[in-house]
């Protein structure tokens, strides 16, 4: 069986004033049994119409992921307050530098990708006369490797500028 209380007692159990409760009878929001109020009936209702900025025990922290269909006013404020601060973060982290534009990233890395590509297509054009005149494989090995460490070097280099 529910507990029947009065209303300042329902005001002292909840952490709210009297003309709070009141107020909540007279809008009818909170029902009254005769002249005393379901206490369990009472408290529900006031937490479904609770702002929970200015909760106090009556309240719990909100949940990060509600159900947004059939939900109160004031989660849906919640809600609205949670995403706010999760777009000013997301803000300042990248006027702070911290976060870059998917497209920027993506076009780097093509560029990159063009630059290594073009080094190493050039290899063959620029050994192929020097090759051709060895015989020595010690010799034609010492060159290509030479041009390895070079154009790996010239990418070092392209790459610092990106």
């Amino acid at each position: 069986m529910s507990e029947l209380i009065t209303q300042s007692e329902l005001a002292r159990r909840l952490g709210v004033t009297r003309q709070y409760i009141y107020k909540l009878v007279k809008q009818g929001k909170i029902s009254k049994e005769g002249k005393l109020i379901d206490f369990d009936k009472a408290s529900k209702a006031i937490q479904m119409i609770a702002d929970p900025a200015r909760s106090s025990s009556i309240d719990s922290k909100p949940e990060l992921d509600v159900d947004m269909d059939g939900s109160s006013f004031a989660e849906a404020k919640t809600m609205k307050e949670i995403y706010g601060a999760k777009l000013a973060k997301l803000k300042y982290e990248e006027e702070a530098g911290m976060l870059v534009l998917k497209s920027d990233v993506k076009n780097k890395a093509h560029e990159v990708g063009k630059n290594i590509k073009d080094v190493l297509l050039s290899l063959p054009a620029r050994v192929m006369d020097e090759l051709s005149l060895e015989s020595d494989p010690r010799k034609v090995n010492s060159i290509l490797e030479k041009e390895v460490r070079d154009s790996l070097s010239s990418l070092v280099e392209i790459l610092k500028r990106v």
